[in-house]
């Protein structure tokens, strides 16, 4: 999963997911998918209008993808109730065309070229902007947009904040309105699951969604020492966050099995490199790991989603350290310094690399991953994918017609 808020800005693939599908086009104009067929992974209905197309940009929500053809026409599938229907707003997108769009797991907005908005999706989880869609259309509109699992949070132009969806997931933005106003705005913002956290321009730190889940920073005296710190950097799993401060601190919080636990051991690993010692962070939905500039490898959170290295670390210690890091949901996956790919975490999930062991070590080119498998194209040009067979790992089917796809900047 990626750190901090999601991140549905549209790239040239050539692979794109959902939490259980992949979905691949190939320099040829040929599009494939795979994985659970109702969330993405059946492209039956839409394959032919796409490739006789072609492909411009996609976006995805944990359960649907869009498409942007290259006639400026829009499709869409996976699961109808969460982004996968978009009958009822695709003459509108096509008509005035599209500058961006945004998703939560389960619904999709779409911002136009004349500022309008549009949204399809689950109403739960912000598809339903009745109430202020005046509000988003004002002006020059949207600004900046995050996203929760279930929530979206704007900042207009017109300098406003406005949040909807689910109220538990960070909606609720009546709190943190005016010191957001007051702060002049949001300078770095990152996500859990259900928690939203915002360093303003002038240095403090904003939490706001469910009180329940633990990630709300309710303590004046940790607000004062965050502020003074001036946080550098913050990541999320899915119920924790970790944030490091300009002079080198860092700190954790949250449930302790989703990350929010930092041990003192670790805590000394990460500082004892100093401010600019972290090369990457990396995260599952309860786990964080941390690949320092000299190779080191800092884990912890959930044991069953990566947060126990005990299993790879005699290998990584051996190699020298950490190269590149991958992550599904549950799931790490590292290439060391000596070309050798290990994993841990969740076995049925992308840590059992048993069947693709060989193959990995003979080096590797790109990663992509769902929630619960890793799809790997390796440097001899060959595909393997491996994890949970509804979430992308079985490419029976599809690995004849990728085979030699290459990357393309289109």
């Amino acid at each position: 999963m990626p750190p901090s808020t999601r991140c549905h800005t549209p790239h040239a693939g050539p692979i794109w997911t959902t939490n259980y599908a992949f979905f691949a086009k190939t320099r040829t104009g040929r599009v494939f998918a795979w994985g659970h067929p109702k969330y993405g992974g059946d492209i039956s209905e839409v394959q032919a209008v796409m490739e006789q197309a072609g492909v411009d940009q996609v976006w995805s929500s944990d359960m649907a993808f869009v498409a942007r053809l290259k006639n400026g026409a829009f499709v869409a599938w996976g699961d109808p109730a969460f982004g996968g229907d978009i009958s009822e707003v695709k003459e509108e997108l096509e008509r005035n065309g599209v500058d961006r769009i945004w998703a939560t797991a389960g619904a999709f907005i779409a911002q136009m070229k004349n500022k309008a908005v549009a949204t399809w999706g689950h109403a739960g989880y912000g598809a339903n902007i009745s109430e202020i869609k005046s509000s988003l259309e004002r002006g020059e509109g949207i600004r900046d947009l995050w996203s929760s699992y279930a929530a979206f949070v704007t900042i207009l132009h017109s300098r406003d904040v406005l949040g909807w969806g689910h109220a538990d997931f960070g909606a609720d933005v009546s709190e943190v309105r005016i010191p957001i106003l007051e702060g002049n705005g949001i300078q770095m913002m990152a996500a859990t699951d259900n928690t939203f956290i915002a360093k303003l321009r002038n240095i403090s730190i904003q939490t706001w969604g469910d009180k329940r889940a633990g990630c709300l920073i309710e303590d004046e005296n940790t607000s004062i020492y965050l502020r003074s710190g001036n946080a550098a950097g913050v990541w999320t799993t899915g119920g924790a966050v970790f944030l490091k401060l300009h002079y080198g601190d860092v700190l954790a919080w949250g449930p302790a099995d989703r990350g929010g636990e930092l041990p003192e051991s670790q805590k000394a690993v990460l500082q004892s490199e100093g401010m600019n010692g972290i090369r990457t962070v990396n995260s599952t939905t309860g786990a964080f790991a941390v690949v320092m500039k000299s190779g080191k490898l800092v884990a912890w959170g959930s044991h069953g989603s990566g947060g126990d290295t005990s299993g790879v670390q005699a290998a990584i210690d051996q190699a020298g350290g950490v190269d590149e890091i991958w992550s599904t949901a549950y799931a790490f996956l590292a290439r060391l310094k000596n070309g050798q790919v290990v994993a841990w975490g969740s076995h049925h999930n992308g840590a059992n690399l048993s069947s693709v062991q060989r193959a990995l070590d003979g080096g590797i080119d790109r990663v992509w991953s769902t929630s619960g498998a890793f799809f790997v194209r390796l440097t001899n040009g060959d595909l393997v994918a491996w994890g949970a067979q509804d979430r992308g790992a079985n490419i029976a089917a599809v690995k004849s017609g990728l085979s030699g796809f290459a990357l393309t900047s289109t």
